[in-house]
C-alpha cells in the first residue's frame, strides 16, 4: 500500500513533468530557425543580396523581430543548381531568374510552394556575340554556340525561347535551344572575350556583359528589353511557404532586409558599389561598378513587374502544367503590396 505522503510526493512530481514537457513544447512551436542559408549567382542582378550581406541587413531586423539569427551566404553559379539547392533544403533562400521562378512555383504547388519574397533587378541583359556574321537572332547558326546561366531554365535561355517564337512561329521556339550552353558569366566572358571557344555568344548580366561589350571584337545582338517589350523584373529573392510557416518572424526579417537594401542602392550608390567589390572581390574598381550603377539599363525593382506574360508564354509551351490566374499567385503576401504585372 502506498503511503499517502509518498502518492502526493508521486503526484506532484507527474504534475511537474508535465507542465515542463507543456513548457518544451511551447517553446519548440514558437522557435524558429537560428541560422538561415541563402544562396545567391554572379553579377549585379544580386546587388541588394550583396548589400544586405555586406551591411548585415538581415541579422539587423531579426534581432529587431526577437529572433536572432546567423547567416550563411552560399555561392551557386546557374539556375539548376539553385533549383536543386532549395529542393534539396541546402538552402533556405535562394536568388534566381524569373525562369527557374516559375519553374519551382508550377512543381511545388501543395508541397514545398516555392513562390518569389522580393524582386531584386530589372536590368537590361544583352545578347553579345564575337560572331561578326550574327546581327540578328535569325542569324545564328549550327557553328555558334551560345552562353546562358542554364540550359532551357534561365531566363535568358527562356527569353530566346520567346524571341525564336516570334520569328519562327510558336512551334519552332525550341530552334535555338541545341545551340545554348550552360556556363557561369564569368566563365562565359572569359570565352567570349578570348575567342579560343566554341562559345560565340553570351546573353550577359553586369557586369559582365558591360566587360565583353568594351571588347573591340564583341558586339550587342540584341536585349532583354527588346525581347520582352520593355523594363521587367527578371531576378528574384525566393523562397518556400513551409519555410515562411515555420518562421514567419525571419521571413519577415529577410524581406525587410532586401527592401533595406533596395532603400540604401538608390539612396548611395557609391557605397553600394563599394559593397559590390567588397563582397565579390572582383578585379573591377568600386569607381567603374558605380558607372554601371549610373547607367538607366541598370534597374534594382523590388516589385514583379513584367513577369506575367512570361509566366502565359511558358503556359502555352507547355513548360508550365498550370496557368497562374495573376502575378500574384507566384509571389508571397509581402511582395503582393507593391504593383506588380
Amino acid at each position: 500500500m502506498t503511503h499517502p505522503c509518498s502518492r502526493r510526493t508521486l503526484l506532484q512530481g507527474a504534475a511537474a513533468v508535465l507542465a515542463t514537457s507543456a513548457l518544451w513544447a511551447v517553446g519548440t512551436a514558437q522557435a524558429e530557425v537560428g541560422t538561415v542559408r541563402i544562396a545567391k549567382q554572379y553579377g549585379l542582378p544580386y546587388l541588394p543580396l550583396i548589400v544586405a550581406q555586406d551591411k548585415g541587413l538581415i541579422e539587423k531586423h531579426a534581432q529587431a523581430l526577437g529572433v536572432p539569427v546567423k547567416v550563411e551566404w552560399v555561392q551557386l553559379a546557374s539556375g539548376t543548381g539553385i533549383t536543386e539547392a532549395l529542393l534539396a533544403g541546402a538552402v533556405d533562400f535562394t536568388g534566381g531568374g524569373i525562369g527557374p521562378l516559375l519553374l519551382l512555383w508550377d512543381r511545388t504547388q501543395g508541397k514545398l510552394g516555392v513562390k518569389a519574397v522580393a524582386g531584386l533587378d530589372g536590368s537590361t541583359a544583352f545578347l553579345t556575340s564575337n560572331n561578326p556574321a550574327v546581327r540578328t537572332i535569325a542569324d545564328f547558326t549550327d557553328k555558334d554556340r551560345i552562353a546562358v546561366p542554364g540550359v532551357k531554365v534561365s531566363a535568358q535561355a527562356q527569353w530566346l525561347q520567346l524571341a525564336a517564337s516570334r520569328i519562327w512561329g510558336i512551334e519552332n521556339y525550341t530552334k535555338l535551344d541545341h545551340l545554348t550552353v550552360s556556363l557561369p558569366h564569368p566563365d562565359a566572358t572569359a570565352a567570349l572575350i578570348g575567342g579560343k571557344s566554341e562559345v560565340t555568344a553570351n546573353f550577359a548580366v553586369a557586369p559582365f556583359a558591360y566587360q565583353q561589350i568594351a571588347s573591340p571584337n564583341i558586339h550587342v545582338v540584341t536585349t532583354s528589353d527588346e525581347i520582352l517589350g520593355g523594363p521587367a523584373t527578371n531576378t528574384f529573392l525566393y523562397g518556400t511557404t513551409a519555410f515562411r510557416n515555420a518562421n514567419p518572424k525571419v521571413f519577415r526579417a529577410v524581406f525587410e532586409a532586401v527592401k533595406e537594401a533596395h532603400a540604401l542602392i538608390a539612396a548611395d550608390k557609391a557605397e553600394a558599389a563599394r559593397s559590390y567589390v567588397r563582397v565579390t572581390q572582383g578585379k573591377q574598381t568600386p569607381e567603374e561598378i558605380l558607372a554601371i550603377l549610373n547607367n538607366p539599363a541598370q534597374r534594382p525593382i523590388l516589385a514583379a513587374r513584367g513577369t506575367f506574360a512570361q509566366a502565359e508564354f511558358l503556359h502555352r509551351i507547355g513548360t508550365l502544367k498550370s496557368r497562374p490566374a495573376s502575378w500574384k499567385d507566384y509571389v508571397f503576401p509581402e511582395l503582393q503590396a507593391f504593383d506588380g504585372s
